[in-house]
């Protein structure tokens, strides 16, 4: 089915009876952390209802009124589905049983919203895998992107072992102060790119170092002169293009590939 076909953005699991059943009841589900599928949510949302066991899209259904909510106990839960959807969900249902609640202060993501049934007359096969959370963007025409719509939790705390290779700060200062007296300013060895020329004097001391030689490789000395000032951008590429620590990309290297993309840019 291609793109240009779908009367639908995203589809949902749901077998053709249960389809039938719904037209003009009400669905609600919650989640430990917030989903995509609560950014997507909103009134006049088409979906396709797809048959797991015939892997086929087997109606089309619209949100006929709804939204999205937070919640921290069952009763709010139950609360805010009845004012979303004019509906008192049946508490002895199923799949109450499993909705979470809040734990260590964060709340709860929960979706509520009133189903009608526009087609169940349809017939179109689905063979990809269609994810577990149970819900599917079909095309990415919709009105904003879909990666807009993935809401990933951040910021809980955890403690990790691992063993990271010290540096000097002290090193690192007396590095930028050489390369300023020497280039009159900071900039990048790479680009030319100034922070001063571009922020103002505020940020005449922004600028990166790279290692000549990465300090992954081991304990050494290093020399102020081997610490290079370079520009965030063009520090991702030394690393990112570079063979290996034992064969690390150079300054010049980068600069010469740099100079020979604005050659080939350049206009006639």
């Amino acid at each position: 089915m291609s793109a240009e076909l779908l009367d639908a953005d995203c589809a949902i699991t749901l077998n053709s009876d249960e389809a039938k059943t719904l037209d003009g009841d009400h669905y609600w589900t919650g989640w430990k952390r917030r989903h995509w599928p609560a950014d997507l949510l909103h009134p006049g949302l088409r979906l396709y209802g797809f048959d797991t066991k015939l892997r086929q899209y087997t109606t089309l259904l619209e949100v006929a009124k709804g939204g999205t909510f937070n919640y921290r106990t069952r009763r709010e839960f139950f609360t805010s589905v009845h004012q979303l959807t004019g509906l008192q969900p049946d508490q002895h249902h199923p799949h109450s049983s499993v909705i979470p609640t809040a734990s260590s202060g964060r709340p709860c993501t929960g979706i509520a919203y009133r189903i009608r049934l526009l087609r169940d007359d349809i017939h179109t096969s689905w063979h990809g895998r269609f994810p577990r959370l149970g819900w599917q963007i079909l095309r990415s025409s919709y009105v904003h992107d879909p990666i807009n719509f993935q809401s990933l939790a951040e910021g809980d705390p955890r403690l990790r072992r691992h063993i990271q290779r010290e540096r000097n700060g002290d090193l690192a200062r007396k590095a930028k102060q050489y390369w300023k007296e020497r280039l009159n300013a900071l900039r990048c060895l790479v680009c030319d790119f100034s922070f001063r020329k571009q922020y103002g004097p505020d940020a005449a001391d922004v600028i990166e170092l790279h290692h000549d030689m990465p300090i992954a490789a081991g304990h050494r000395l290093t020399r102020i002169q081997d610490l290079k000032p370079v520009c965030p951008n063009c520090h991702r590429m030394l690393h990112f293009l570079g063979a290996s620590v034992l064969q690390p990309l150079t300054i010049a290297q980068l600069r010469r590939r740099l100079r020979l993309q604005r050659h080939r840019h350049s206009p006639d």
